[in-house]
């Protein structure tokens, strides 16, 4: 694994370094190599200041523009294809309820953000930094900071239909 990660660093970014620890921690954990997805995970949080849960449903293409202080708890689910910047934290909101976020498809998570709690952010959603998420983020729109949720302009013309899917 060194060897392999020495061989690849010249070419990989530090995002890209961390989702291939990620997914090697991922594939370790399914195998139940429980010592190796727990030493790739403190790897990671030592090299990246990330603290990302191997039991944590991630999509494809997830995108860590500045992979430092992400925080993915053990039961968010992530969607395909979406973009979270740096110091964001996905997961519940109080230790006795293991209640956790579900972020949709092509949705994009700004600096620190938190989404908390049994909430969905919809398919092709986004999250402004510094918001707080504890109530639902609608498909195609944007949760402020504040905490008001505005459409996105032109979602309707982008072809999309209500479920965030694309209309044929």
């Amino acid at each position: 694994m060194k060897r392999i990660l020495k061989r690849l660093s010249p070419y990989l970014g530090r995002g890209e370094h961390l989702l291939y620890m990620m997914q090697q921690m991922q594939n370790a954990e399914k195998r139940g190599w429980k010592r190796t997805a727990n030493f790739l995970r403190n790897r990671i949080y030592v090299k990246h200041a990330c603290d990302i849960s191997q039991r944590a449903r991630i999509g494809q293409g997830l995108k860590l523009p500045h992979p430092i202080g992400v925080v993915i708890g053990e039961g968010a689910q992530i969607g395909n294809f979406v973009t979270i910047y740096h110091n964001v934290t996905i997961g519940r909101k109080r230790m006795e309820k293991p209640e956790y976020p579900v972020i949709g498809d092509h949705a994009v998570v700004y600096c620190g953000a938190l989404i908390v709690g049994n909430v969905t952010v919809g398919h092709h959603s986004i999250v402004q930094a510094y918001s707080i998420v504890d109530q639902d983020v609608p498909p195609d729109s944007i949760h402020c900071a504040n905490g008001a949720v505005k459409p996105l302009r032109g979602a309707k013309s982008a072809g999309r239909d209500a479920s965030g899917g694309m209309n044929a």
